[in-house]
């Protein structure tokens, strides 16, 4: 990587990791309604501002191809997360480069698992999906070879 002059690197610091998840049969369980997220305030007032007509707009506004029915968000509080996860880069595992954040594991447990299902551990790391499987009640295979 490029050092400039004072030390620094000339490149923007990662604020992101991309996250692949695989399933072997092309039907698989998945249980969005355990990842729901709180709809926030934001709701209320957009939700207000629109007409009747609006809630149930498919097209947008913009003309952008790019619709949603709002009304789905009537009077809920909770919804299903978006595709970016917001969780603290914090862990009490500093012995390992590479520690995988407690609530990452337990984010996808809770989308593809229920109590009793088995989850694979196919690496070699800090086993903090191991530890997190097993305080939910989920059964681990670990290859420890």
């Amino acid at each position: 990587m490029p050092i400039q002059e004072n030390g620094l690197t000339n490149r923007f610091r990662d604020a992101w990791e991309r996250l692949l998840q695989f399933n072997k049969q092309r039907c698989f369980q998945m249980f969005q309604d355990a990842v729901r997220v709180p709809i926030g305030g934001w709701a209320k007032g957009r939700l207000r501002k629109l007409e009747k007509n609006d809630l149930a707009r498919s097209k947008p506004a913009t003309r952008s191809g790019m619709g949603r029915n709002i009304s789905n968000w009537t009077g809920k509080k909770t919804v299903y997360p978006t595709n970016v996860l917001h969780l603290a880069a914090e862990c009490s595992n500093r012995g390992h480069s590479a520690v995988f954040l407690e609530s990452l594991s337990e984010w996808f447990i809770k989308l593809f698992t229920t109590e009793g299902d088995i989850v694979l551990y196919p690496f070699m790391g800090s086993r903090t999906t191991v530890l997190v499987a097993e305080r939910m009640g989920r059964l681990f295979y670990w290859d420890r070879n």
